[in-house]
């Protein structure tokens, strides 16, 4: 998706720095205030700024460029607590971005190719699950730029493709392939069945009531990534629910915790982007 949509809007980048700016700006404010909240209330309950005594305080650094939870999948500690994996993989997608659509405009067969044999190679031997590798992840970003320049997503037959593709992904076993192999394939092509079956969704509510619901949310889609996963942790640490019916009231307190603290967030977030004193910056150095 994330592919997909950058293609639509930048099509063509002509000034480099300025689309990493504004790639930074839609990234990086809410993440550090999301973090530094964090970080100080821990730093308050611990009386200690660099409170884990393992870690070298240089790790910070990891925060710093967004891609700390990228780093704790491979087994680095660090001061990680909002913003998944993923948040390290679409800011090293968007860095090479620029750089991909020219690929893919020159020579798309051989590009697609060597990410292909690349992410082969990384489900054979990686020691992580492959999905979270980054050829994985190249994949499946510039299989989003090839569907928004094709408009394939607006195929009827991919989109019945994807319908019934779901199911069988869910009941039936690739065969020839061990488990793990099996899992981090289904994942990529369950991941583009949906894509397709989202974006027909999408345009059966594109006039209806629901449009007005659906476009506030998605206002804060990302904020909600953000912090989601340390919303579930915390509750799951403060809650031990002990029934369905509990359990059920707990997923619905989390939905809704997340969303207000999501919405939050952002209110903040453009609070600071739309006052007058970064506006004065950003003009001053040309960003604006």
């Amino acid at each position: 998706m994330s592919g997909f949509l950058l293609y639509l809007n930048n099509c063509y980048v002509t000034d480099k720095l300025q689309f990493y700016y504004k790639r930074w700006k839609t990234l990086f404010p809410a993440f550090y205030i999301g973090w530094i909240v964090v970080h100080l209330l821990v730093v308050i309950k611990k009386h200690s700024f660099f409170y884990k005594e393992s870690v070298s305080p240089w790790s910070m650094l990891f925060s710093a460029f967004g891609i700390d939870g990228y780093a704790s999948v491979h087994g680095i500690e660090g001061y990680y607590y909002i913003g998944e994996w993923f948040l390290g993989v679409i800011i090293v997608m968007y860095l090479l971005y620029p750089f991909l659509i020219k690929l893919l405009d020159k020579c798309h067969l051989l590009t697609i190719g060597v990410i292909v044999v690349v992410w082969g190679c990384c489900l054979l031997y990686y020691p992580i699950p492959s999905f979270q590798s980054l050829p994985a992840c190249l994949i499946t970003f510039v299989s989003g730029i090839l569907l928004a320049k094709t408009n394939c997503v607006e195929n009827k037959f991919f989109q019945i493709l994807a319908i019934i593709m779901t199911p069988i992904l869910y009941f039936v076993k690739m065969p020839y392939l061990n488990d793990s192999m099996r899992f981090d394939i289904c994942v990529h092509i369950f991941g583009f069945c949906m894509f397709f079956i989202l974006y027909w969704s999408a345009s059966l509510i594109r006039n209806s009531k629901c449009r007005f619901a659906v476009s506030w949310l998605s206002s804060f889609t990302y904020e909600v990534f953000l912090i989601q996963h340390l919303c579930i942790v915390l509750f799951q640490k403060l809650f031990q629910p002990n029934s369905d019916i509990v359990s059920l009231l707990l997923i619905i307190t989390i939905i809704f915790v997340t969303f207000i603290l999501a919405w939050i967030l952002k209110k903040i977030t453009n609070r600071l982007l739309y006052s007058c004193m970064y506006i004065k910056l950003e003009s001053r150095l040309n960003l604006g």
